[in-house]
């Protein structure tokens, strides 16, 4: 894997006292959409009626095998790291330990095997003993005119940045290194230069340079590009041999 990282064996999804079954549905929907298999509910007030089931649309397998404990202590067991959730910080003083933004969760949890994600209840969060409890604190950037999310989508938000992370850790793709940027961008200048048609070369040249720079290609999308460049260069450097439109621009300049 790419940056030396490497992603959670498994998620395990912690909702501490959640009060609404639509909530506890919505949320086994979200984890079928990223790949998390567990899900714990520690003293629910809600979990698997009606609506838990209307809600968790394809993905009624989970709420059927959500574990229902009684303290946090039992919801994390077996779990290598237990990431908190809050949105609201100041509510917990210094109490804080790792404070992370969703995007930074990848790197926390790298190599640390099986994870617990630990979600507060709808009207009061976790506690203070529950955050402390945790190895590591969670808060998504929100609008200070409504900053708490909805239980699900706080899910959904924590659970999509581990799971698009983990998918670029998986790409085998290299990044390309100065040599073949260079290669390639010579192999545009020369085609710019052949072609009669392009009035300023050498700033096109550049604009396509300044577009290679900042895209950062990998090795593969680069050679991609050169099979058609490739070909391409030789085609138009031919062509302008043979009418002379490259040696009248030098000219002309």
């Amino acid at each position: 894997m790419s940056n030396g990282l490497k992603k959670p064996t498994g998620l395990r999804v912690v909702l501490v006292r959640p009060e609404h079954d639509l909530n506890v549905g919505s949320v086994c929907r979200v984890m079928k959409n990223f790949g998390a298999k567990e899900l714990y509910l520690v003293e629910p007030a809600a979990g698997k009626g009606f609506d838990a089931t209307l809600f968790a649309k394809h993905s009624q397998d989970l709420l059927k095998t959500a574990k229902r404990v009684k303290t946090l202590a039992e919801a994390v067991k077996g779990c290598n790291a237990a990431i908190g959730t809050t949105g609201i910080l100041e509510r917990y003083g210094g109490s804080l330990k790792n404070t992370l933004a969703p995007k930074k969760l990848a790197r926390f949890c790298s190599g640390h095997g099986n994870i617990a994600l630990v979600f507060g209840s709808e009207s009061s969060g976790l506690s203070r003993e529950e955050i402390q409890y945790c190895d590591a604190i969670v808060t998504i950037p929100t609008s200070p005119e409504h900053h708490v999310l909805n239980l699900s989508h706080a899910v959904a938000v924590v659970l999509y940045e581990l799971y698009s992370s983990s998918q670029e850790l998986e790409t085998k793709t290299h990044p390309a290194n100065r040599t073949e940027r260079e290669r390639i961008e010579r192999r545009f200048k020369a085609i710019a230069e052949s072609l009669s048609s392009v009035e300023h070369p050498k700033k096109v040249a550049r604009a396509f340079n300044n577009v290679v720079e900042r895209s950062k290609p990998s090795t593969e999308e680069l050679n991609a590009l050169m099979a058609v460049l490739g070909p391409l260069s030789r085609k138009t450097t031919t062509r302008s041999v043979l009418t002379g439109s490259g040696s009248a621009r030098k000219k002309s300049r």
